[in-house]
């Protein structure tokens, strides 16, 4: 009877678009925010793994220099002293008297006056000065510093893809969500329709009756009643729906006013295999905790690599041309090759390396055990959206029966209303609790959908083996 209504009534719900579940969730990936800012980031995480990696292989530079100067000027080198210097000091070890005597004294002081004539003067000018410089630097041991940086910087890069992934099923969760919703205000339309297609009858009969003198003005004045309040209903079921349909256009990225309708889903999970499967490795929190611990990990051996030997290796080789000197060039051409190898070894820093690597490990416990306390955590979520499950179906059961039952109550007194042997009092309660039934029944149908969905996303299987069955 439901399936047949729904569908009697699906044209005046709603007549726009017909969307499935999987359109939906592919249209919220796209456009969601969250997810695309997720996306960037794993991009970051990306790039900067692979600028470590980098700090494998050498380094190459070239560096070019013209200069231009206007230094310049004369320059006189001093060649009377030295040599003055020299003669008088030769001639007093081999002519002991004679520099002893005033004509030598005389002699030789007056030598240098006699020399300076002979002095040069040597010109230079800077101008313009052309090189050229290709360095080459290899690492070749850094306590490890690089292969931690890199290993970072690749798990850094895997959890912002996890992530990504999280932010995924975020979205997959409130797409369902608002997605079951629709349903829901769908149904709850129907409920309050079918409610008022059955006033409209019982309007009719008590109306041809009190029209024959068959029945009392205040029974129909009751039925009217209802019927006012079931107009109500029916308005309130429209806007619910409305409301909900424009929260499912804003989470799928479409205008708020789009007119769009859903097709009535069901999903199928079996809460004895997720309980069977009580593993949360699956769970894309549990990789990104563990990857968490990872990087605290490796920063131990990042902090001790900064005080064990580091060892480097630099090539370098220039040209060099320019400069006068005595109208001649001073840097002719000229090519140079120079090979270091750098070693440096940290012998003492009062104790600060083993603090730091003290730190670094303490944070490294830290979250390992963080992770245990989480992992815990979430074993206990799974357990718990298996038992709301577990409640919801019984629920879900439970109120399909109380509708079917009221559903009968409802005929049982229409035929004894028809037979005189109830009053039209006694019809309208019995209609107004098929009808909160029926409305409960609803609720905890798609409440029953929700936690199934629920159960997928805890036990990270929310995207994989999804099933859909029409009703």
């Amino acid at each position: 009877m439901l399936i047949l209504l729904s569908a009697v009534l699906a044209p005046q719900i709603s007549s726009g678009q017909t969307l499935s579940i999987d359109e939906c969730v592919q249209m919220a990936l796209r456009e969601n925010k969250s997810v695309k800012a997720a996306e960037w980031k794993a991009d970051q995480y990306m790039h900067t793994s692979k600028s470590l990696k980098a700090n494998y292989f050498p380094r190459v530079s070239l560096q070019v220099a013209d200069l231009w100067s206007s230094l310049g000027g004369n320059y006189e080198v001093d060649v009377a002293n030295p040599v003055s210097d020299l003669a008088t000091r030769r001639v007093t070890e081999l002519f002991p008297s004679f520099a002893l005597s005033d004509v030598g004294s005389w002699y030789l002081s007056t030598l240098p006056d006699r020399l300076a004539a002979v002095n040069p003067e040597v010109s230079y000018k800077v101008g313009n000065i052309f090189s050229a410089m290709a360095q080459i630097e290899q690492p070749i041991y850094m306590g490890g510093k690089i292969k931690a940086g890199y290993t970072m910087g690749q798990l850094g890069e895997k959890m912002a893809k996890i992530g990504v992934a999280i932010s995924e099923d975020e979205v997959v969760l409130k797409t369902y969500e608002a997605y079951s919703l629709v349903n829901k205000a769908k149904e709850m339309q129907v409920v309050a329709l079918q409610y008022d297609s059955l006033l409209v009858q019982i309007y009719n009969t008590v109306s041809s009756a009190a029209k024959n003198g068959m029945a009392r003005q205040a029974d129909l004045m009751k039925v009217q009643a209802a019927k006012s309040k079931s107009e109500l209903q029916i308005h309130q079921a429209e806007n619910g729906l409305k409301l909900a349909t424009m929260n499912l256009c804003q989470i799928i990225g479409l205008p708020l006013l789009s007119r769009i309708d859903v097709n009535p889903v069901e999903l199928s999970v079996d809460t004895r295999e997720a309980v069977r499967s009580f593993d949360v490795s699956s769970r894309h929190e549990y990789e990104a905790l563990d990857m968490q611990a990872r990087i605290a990990e490796q920063k131990i051996y990042l902090e001790r690599a900064d005080f064990l030997p580091q060892v480097g290796l630099v090539l370098a080789g220039g040209y060099l041309h320019g400069g006068q000197v005595i109208n001649q060039t001073f840097f002719n051409n000229q090519m140079q090759a120079t090979v270091a190898l750098s070693v440096k070894i940290p012998i003492f820093h009062a104790g600060e390396g083993n603090h730091k690597v003290a730190a670094a490990r303490a944070e490294y416990e830290q979250a390992r055990l963080e992770q245990a306390n989480l992992n815990e955590m979430m074993a206990l979520e799974i357990q718990q959206a298996v038992n709301e499950l577990d409640e919801a179906e019984l629920e879900e059961r439970l109120n399909r029966n109380l509708m079917d039952e009221a559903a009968e109550g409802l005929r049982m007194s229409r035929k004894a209303y028809d037979h005189g042997m109830e009053t039209i009092t006694d019809l309208l309660t019995a209609q107004t609790e098929w009808q909160n039934a029926y409305a409960q029944y609803v609720e905890s149908r798609h409440n029953y959908v929700i936690k199934q969905i629920n159960l997928k996303k805890v036990t990270g299987n929310l995207k994989i083996n999804m099933s859909y069955e029409n009703q």
